[in-house]
């Protein structure tokens, strides 16, 4: 008996020995694996707030700001007003665990407090991000692009970290900067792991207090206390609010009784969406109409707009072709915040459009003192006038606002001893400088944004070797000037000096190399579109002219043989908003090779079914404007006429003639039919009549 009870006693003792062995190791998995489970909900927060592309932040609860250790997140999510969307409480399977939000010191260790703000794609600042139960727990947020940005986490060797461990100790600390955080030291820590988490959102897990020789203890640490997440709460769904509703192009001159714009047939009109929902939740707007078509007939996602706080969208609407004039069409804008339509607010204010009747063009010409000067004509080729009348000054290259507002032109100003950017109501009256820049010429044509807020243009600087030749565009109001390309192709004299993208975000352009550039006015970024290396073996191939097209993001462009067999020919590509060409996109217009010819001035009519430009044989022989349809590759003669030509709204071409029927000497411009059915000659004024790739505008 006495035997059995020792050998009891040593079994005993030897799984107690086991016991005591096996306590620390358990304790270490423990930590370790809470340390790798956190890692991956930061990995999952950073890969959802990419592929969604709006902002997801893992939160720490701190209990407003008493204690620093957790045993649980949450995670939120949203463009504005974020929600609760997933909550994580670790004490069933980490029991004694806690993820710790502190800050220690080491030799040669500074901690800091990083920015709040950002900047470029990911204008999302975190204090006004969050909603305001979350400002005392530590928040970190990944952006679009996948950066961190934190509330006032401190930071140290330029990363964030957290700790996890098997109980904590701790003391009050000095925030290491400004900020509206809690800050604490650790003083004693169990079987610690620390989470490392850079700025541009690199997570990586090692053991211990990173760079510190802090207290290490086996056990006996204290979990009381410990913040709990709060729970994911569905509450009750808010619809969202239209707050602002806007139609293009706006309207100068009276309108019809009830109506919000006037168009003609051909034209479309562009509408602006702003809303907002109390919930944060993603908007998607739908516009119907009792006539004509939308661009898209869906349900779309709107876009959030951190500037102004809202969400935004673009449509357009493009009017039947059997509409006529005086047609009145009624549209109705609806919102839901959920993209089954089961919530949604509908605007109570009806959009009316009115098909119009007329249009104007504007043009410069050289009076009799060999001086430029801007006049107008009717498209019916009434009501030709002189909008400037300057015997010894030259105003030229004048451009129509999207509206038909106002024009843009050039003139010499006295001031500044050089050429600047004026700008004057349509019927000529209001004339103001623009810009005021006595080193720089300001010169068009003006390529107008789409919605008329900026304009493309070109500015020449003499800097002792030659004229240094930018592409820049410019607020209507002269401010914020950006230099989107440098050394801007010559391309056909009366050319723009850039394409917008319909959305207005961004253009494209030529460079003096005969390469393409995108440039994105969100994050001022330029990107490579085309080059010889990519179109044609040939390296005296030079790129020039593009236009992008009104609905199908295309590219009409000219490919240009400066040496050898000099030729030009009009070729199309697919681009999107972004700059990407579609591989394999790259094709000719024209369904046969035009040999020793040169198409210059590609030009989209309204529809984007139709593409004008104008061909001549070397030698200074009379050109020909044509017209060609690029899915069915039909190309049709218009007349004789040089260009660029122009599109009228409902479709036909504007372009100038080598002669005028009242003086052989001068130019005309003339009005066709797009397939040659009728001419009609619009200008009688002497003096050589000039027109731009858009001089026409309905008012």
């Amino acid at each position: 008996m006495i035997e059995i009870l020792f050998t009891m006693s040593l079994v005993a003792l030897a799984v107690g020995f086991v016991l005591v062995n096996m306590r620390s190791p358990r304790t270490s998995a423990g930590t370790q694996g809470l340390a790798q489970v956190i890692a991956d909900e930061l990995r999952l927060a950073r890969q959802t707030a990419i592929s969604r592309q709006l902002p997801v932040a893992v939160a720490f609860p701190t209990r407003a700001g008493a204690v620093p250790h957790t045993q649980g997140l949450y995670v939120l999510s949203g463009e504005a007003l974020p929600k609760i969307t997933r909550v994580k409480n670790f004490a069933g399977d980490f029991p004694g665990a806690v993820v710790a939000n502190v800050f220690w010191a080491a030799p040669g260790l500074t901690a800091a407090q990083p920015p709040t703000a950002t900047t470029g794609s990911d204008q999302y600042p975190v204090d006004t991000w969050i909603p305001a139960g979350s400002a005392s727990d530590y928040v970190f947020m990944f952006t679009p692009s996948g950066v961190v940005r934190s509330n006032g986490a401190p930071l140290f060797e330029g990363n964030f970290h957290l700790l996890v461990t098997q109980g904590l100790e701790y003391n009050s600390g000095s925030p290491p900067g400004a900020g509206g955080l809690s800050y604490w030291q650790p003083t004693r820590v169990s079987q610690p792991y620390t989470i490392t988490l850079t700025p541009s959102g690199a997570i990586t897990v090692s053991r211990g207090v990173l760079r510190s020789n802090l207290p290490e203890v086996a056990s006996g640490l204290s979990v009381a206390g410990v913040a709990r997440p709060p729970s994911l709460l569905l509450a009750a769904n808010n619809p969202p609010a239209i707050r602002d509703i806007q139609l293009f192009p706006i309207s100068s001159d009276p309108l019809p009784a009830g109506s919000q714009v006037q168009i003609c047939p051909g034209q479309h009109v562009t509408l602006r969406v702003e809303a907002s929902d109390a919930d944060g939740d993603d908007l998607f707007c739908q516009w119907s109409a009792n006539a004509g078509r939308f661009t898209s007939p869906n349900r779309d996602r709107m876009e959030w707009d951190p500037t102004i706080q809202r969400w935004v969208s673009y449509w357009e609407w493009v009017p039947s072709p059997t509409m006529q004039p005086d047609d009145k069409v009624r549209m109705t804008c609806q919102v839901f915040d959920r993209s089954d339509g089961t919530s949604g607010a509908v605007d109570s204010t009806v959009r009316t459009v009115v098909m119009g009747r007329s249009g104007r063009v504007v043009f410069h010409l050289a009076n009799e003192d060999a001086y430029y000067d801007i006049a107008m004509v009717n498209f019916d080729g009434t009501g030709e006038r002189l909008l400037t009348d300057t015997p010894e000054e030259d105003e030229q290259n004048p451009s129509f606002s999207p509206d038909g507002s106002q024009i843009a032109f050039q003139a010499y100003s006295e001031d500044t001893g050089s050429t600047e950017l004026f700008i004057m109501n349509y019927d000529g009256t209001g004339i103001r400088q623009v810009t005021s820049t006595p080193d720089l010429d300001e010169e068009g044509p003006f390529e107008w944004s789409p919605d008329g807020t900026r304009l493309g243009l070109f500015c020449y600087d003499w800097n002792g070797a030659g004229w240094g030749r930018d592409l820049q565009i410019i607020n209507a109001d002269g401010s914020q000037r950006i230099t989107v390309g440098q050394e801007g192709s010559w391309g056909w004299y009366g050319e723009a000096p850039m394409t917008w993208h319909r959305s207005g975000n961004a253009v494209i352009f030529a460079e003096d190399d005969g390469s393409l550039w995108h440039f994105n006015l969100g994050t001022s970024t330029r990107t490579l579109v085309l080059d010889d290396s990519l179109t044609n073996p040939n390296p005296d191939t030079q790129l020039i002219s593009p236009h992008w097209s009104p609905t199908n993001d295309q590219l009409a462009l000219i490919e240009s043989y400066y040496f050898g067999p000099l030729d030009e020919e009009v070729f199309l590509v697919n681009v999107n908003v972004n700059g990407a060409v579609t591989p394999g996109s790259y094709r000719r217009l024209l369904p046969t090779y035009w040999d020793a010819t040169w198409e210059f001035a590609p030009n989209w009519d309204p529809s984007g079914a139709w593409v004008g430009f104008d061909s001549a044989k070397w030698y200074g022989e009379q050109g020909k404007v044509y017209v060609c349809n690029p899915s069915s590759n039909t190309v049709q003669l218009v007349a004789d006429g040089t260009g660029p030509v122009a599109w009228t709204p409902n479709g036909n071409v504007l372009y100038q003639s080598y002669y005028n029927e009242y003086d052989p000497g001068q130019v005309s411009i003339l009005l066709s039919e797009m397939l040659g059915g009728w001419q009609r000659t619009l200008t009688t004024r002497e003096g050589d009549h000039e027109i731009n790739r858009q001089p026409a505008s309905v008012r």
